[in-house]
């Protein structure tokens, strides 16, 4: 939406905030709940290629510590590609159905 469609002298003006409000909440928590499977892919990832036990908050303080090349290159290149793409086809899903 342009700037000039929202500032208008019509009483819509509040209703138009408020789905633009709740889109932007919607989209933010969709975003963080798909990120959640890449981050479980990750973590179970690198407790599976520790050489010794390791709980998942050692594994968890470990991935804090690395970069996030470094992150990225623990799964293969596909798994990454297809977990960014559907963390984006969500976003675009539940952003155009709020418009």
């Amino acid at each position: 939406m342009y700037i000039k469609q929202i500032i208008r002298d019509d009483s819509d003006r509040w209703i138009d905030f408020l789905k633009l409000f709740f889109t932007l909440v919607i989209t933010v928590l969709v975003t963080t709940l798909f990120s959640i499977p890449h981050f479980i892919g990750i973590k179970n990832k690198v407790i599976s290629d520790s050489e010794y036990e390791m709980s998942d908050m050692q594994a968890i303080l470990e991935l804090n510590s690395m970069d996030i090349t470094a992150q990225m290159q623990i799964l293969e290149s596909n798994y990454n590609l297809f977990f960014d793409v559907i963390r984006i086809c969500r976003y675009a899903i539940v952003s155009s159905y709020m418009q």
